[in-house]
């Protein structure tokens, strides 16, 4: 007889890519910008998994995901005061950090043959 039930541990880690495209549109002014960065990211969760029938199962997990990219560069620009290669600042100058990081939870079925 097989066990039923499983815990699963997993980990992953990569390049992580951020775009961002801006516009502003008034009758008399339109202007639009693209910025692009990239970081490394990593991924890691704990599951439980149950098996219901031969080869069919279902998982429940939770992980953390650390996604942080702490500088976008223009990309493009037409009508905005950046230069190509400029970071992507707020109002005050300060650089914009694209952060996607955060608890992460998922649920699935598992079907193997």
């Amino acid at each position: 007889m097989t066990d039923t039930r499983s815990i699963k541990f997993d980990a992953y880690t990569g390049l992580g890519l951020s775009n961002v495209s801006m516009s502003d549109s008034t009758a008399s002014y339109n202007a639009e910008a693209k910025a692009a960065g990239c970081s490394f990211v990593g991924d890691f969760s704990i599951g439980l998994e149950f098996v219901v029938l031969s080869g069919v199962g279902f998982e429940v997990n939770t992980g953390y995901r650390l996604a942080k990219t702490a500088r976008v560069n223009i990309t493009s620009n037409k009508g905005y005061s950046y230069q190509i290669g400029d970071p992507l600042t707020d109002f005050s100058g300060k650089a914009l950090e694209m952060d996607f990081s955060g608890v992460t939870v998922g649920a699935g079925i598992n079907i193997s043959f």
